[in-house]
C-alpha cells in the first residue's frame, strides 16, 4: 500500500509458512493492519485501487470500509477501482524501483528480501507478514463469514467505479460510474444487524508448508541457497519423507549433504565473466568461444 501524502509505500511479504491463500480476507486483514499501524490517523481517506476480476472481493471491501465508518474509525472513506487496463498508479512506481534492486541483488531468506526491500528506495519499506523465528505478525481475520452477517451485497457492482461512505449514513453506500456522474445509493445494512465497535472477526492460522513441501525445498533447492541461509531457508524437515517422494532415502543416511559447496567469489554470479586473453574473438560476429 503506497500513501502518496508521505511518500511511503508498505510492501507486506508472506512466507509461505505463513501464507493464507487468496481472496478478500488477507487483502482486507493487511489493509486493517495498515491503516492501524501505517496509517496517518486521517478521518478521511480516499483510495485508488486497481479492479479486480471477482465481484465477491470488491463487495467485501466496500463492506470493511462501511464497518469503518460505522464503527467511529473514520468519519468519511472513498474509493475509486481504476477501469481495467489503465491501472497505472503509485504503487506501480514503488513496484519499479524494487525490481530494479532485485535484479541485481542475492536474496536467499526472507531476511535477505526485507533488505532488499529497504534499500531498493527510501520510498520502499518491508513489512513481513511473519519473522523468521516462526512469530505470526500480520494476522488474517475472517472478514467474509463476519460481513456476510451485517451486509447485503451490491449486485451489479462492477457497473461503477466511484463509491464514498460516510458515518452520517450507516449503511448506506453512495456509487457513481463517473466520477460526475449521477448518484445510486445502496443501503447494504441488514435488518438487525448490530455492530460492536470492539468486535472482531475470527482469526484464519496459517495452514504452514506441507511436509512434501518441506522436502522439496531440502532437495532441490537447499543446494542452491548460501551457506548461512540454507538451514533458515531449507532446513532438515522434522517429519518423515512423504510415502511416493521423488528422491528415494538413502539407508542409513538421514541428512544427506548438500549438493553444492560454498564458495566465495569476488564477482556477482549474476555477472558474466571476461573470457580469458588468450581466447580469439570470431571475425565475423565479435564472440567468443568458436572460430
Amino acid at each position: 500500500m503506497c500513501c502518496e501524502a508521505i511518500p511511503q509505500q508498505v510492501n507486506f511479504l508472506i512466507d509461505e509458512s505463513f501464507d493464507t491463500g487468496k481472496g478478500a480476507n488477507p487483502v482486507i486483514s493487511m489493509v486493517h493492519f495498515y491503516l492501524k499501524n501505517h496509517g496517518l490517523n486521517s478521518v478521511s481517506i480516499h483510495f485508488n485501487a486497481d479492479n479486480c476480476t471477482g465481484q465477491n472481493k470488491n463487495n467485501t471491501v466496500i463492506q470493511y470500509l462501511l464497518w469503518r465508518v460505522m464503527t467511529g474509525l473514520n468519519a468519511s472513506i472513498s474509493i475509486s477501482f481504476l477501469p481495467v487496463g489503465h491501472t497505472k498508479l503509485s504503487p506501480d512506481w514503488c513496484f519499479g524501483l524494487l525490481k530494479q534492486k532485485f535484479r541485481k541483488a542475492e536474496a536467499d531468506s526472507m531476511d535477505d528480501f526485507i533488505q532488499v526491500v529497504e534499500q531498493s528506495s527510501a520510498v520502499n519499506k518491508a513489512q513481513p507478514v511473519g519473522s523468521s523465528n516462526g512469530e505470526l505478525i500480520v494476522e488474517t481475520l475472517d472478514w467474509c463469514s463476519y460481513f456476510a452477517t451485517l451486509f447485503k451485497k451490491i449486485k451489479g457492482i462492477k457497473g461503477f467505479q466511484h463509491f464514498v461512505v460516510n458515518a452520517t449514513s450507516p449503511g448506506v453506500v453512495a456509487a457513481r460510474q463517473a466520477v460526475d456522474g449521477p448518484v445510486t445509493q445502496f443501503n447494504l445494512l441488514k435488518e438487525d444487524a448490530q455492530i460492536m465497535e470492539d468486535e472482531l472477526p475470527n482469526i484464519l492460522p496459517p495452514k504452514g508448508m506441507s511436509t512434501e513441501r518441506k522436502w522439496y525445498l531440502y532437495e532441490k533447492i537447499r543446494s542452491f541457497c548460501r551457506y548461512k541461509c540454507k538451514d533458515v531457508t531449507c532446513p532438515l524437515p522434522d517429519a518423515p519423507r512423504p510415502t511416493g517422494s521423488s528422491r528415494q532415502s538413502t539407508p542409513g543416511v538421514d541428512n544427506p549433504p548438500d549438493l553444492a559447496m560454498e564458495i566465495e567469489v569476488s564477482h556477482s554470479p549474476r555477472q558474466s565473466l571476461e573470457p580469458p586473453a588468450t581466447q580469439r574473438k570470431c571475425g565475423n560476429c565479435g564472440q567468443f568461444g568458436h572460430n
